[in-house]
């Protein structure tokens, strides 16, 4: 029997039909990618342009507050610990050096700081701060608070809330001319109550005292330690005289200092943070 040989016709019209279909497949998917490559394309110009729409100003100030909401998120997540005792307010104050008169002095009294960190005494006064920085250097502070006043008005010492300011001023000047590493914050003077009060009438003049103190601190950028609602909501720990706290008021005043300690730093981490955004942008 002979072997059958193959069609040769038959497998020529496999061959051009295969072909056929490859060259359909590929031209459809040619088209297709051209198609997809179009869309991309006026969708990508879509984009372009409508950022190019937006004016620059509008996209700082939207990075601006993306920044804000951010630092302040984590800002008020940690004074949250802090207020609810997650964190320990003693372990916060590392570094920090607290001056002042006899109230500043239960920082250390009542064993909350150590002698070192506070310098203090009965009858301080604002020139009881520049004779004291010698020791002042020895700690070597990364903040430094000034909490006095008190014996300024209670003594009389300056007739007008704005003599008492100068001269605050200028006493700061001196301690960051001498302490260029420290930030300095100042205290409010803490009010007398009526008890207070009516031992010595000069202490009705606290509220006036700092309204010019807050003033200075804004004109010449110190930071204010604004302690008036503590003093307030808390007036039952002070003691009969009217004028010194007792023990558990102090974690209160603890609190607020680092409170507004880190609400300042998170202002100045904002600003540094959109300084270099901008910068980014000008290159």
């Amino acid at each position: 029997m002979k072997e059958r040989k193959p069609d040769l016709r038959n497998i020529g019209f496999i061959v051009l039909v295969v072909a056929a279909v490859v060259a359909a497949i590929m031209l459809i998917v040619n088209f297709v990618n051209k198609r997809n490559n179009a869309i991309q394309t006026e969708s990508g110009i879509a984009i372009i342009e409508s950022r190019e729409s937006i004016e620059p100003d509008t996209v700082k100030a939207d990075i601006q507050a993306q920044i804000h909401e951010r630092l302040m998120a984590q800002l008020e997540q940690k004074l949250k610990q802090v207020e609810n005792d997650e964190i320990n307010v003693w372990t916060l104050f590392d570094g920090v050096m607290v001056m002042g008169d006899s109230r500043a002095s239960g920082f250390s009294i009542y064993g909350f700081l150590t002698d070192n960190q506070v310098i203090a005494h009965n009858g301080d006064s604002l020139s009881s701060i520049l004779p004291e920085l010698d020791r002042i250097r020895v700690f070597n502070p990364t903040i430094l608070i000034l909490s006095y006043g008190i014996n300024d008005i209670w003594n009389g010492t300056y007739a007008e809330p704005e003599d008492f300011t100068t001269k605050y001023r200028d006493v700061i000047s001196s301690l960051e001319e001498a302490l260029p590493d420290t930030s300095i914050y100042i205290s409010s003077i803490m009010k007398c109550t009526e008890a207070g009060i009516a031992r010595n009438q000069n202490a009705a003049r606290v509220p006036e005292f700092n309204e010019a103190l807050k003033a200075m601190c804004e004109e010449n950028g110190f930071v204010y330690i604004d302690n008036d609602k503590i003093a307030d909501e808390y007036e039952h720990l002070y003691y009969a005289d009217g004028v010194h706290q007792s023990k558990d008021f102090y974690e209160v005043w603890a609190k607020n200092i680092i409170s507004t300690i880190y609400r300042h730093q998170a202002s100045e981490q904002e600003a540094k943070k959109y300084e270099e955004i901008s910068g980014n942008e000008q290159q």
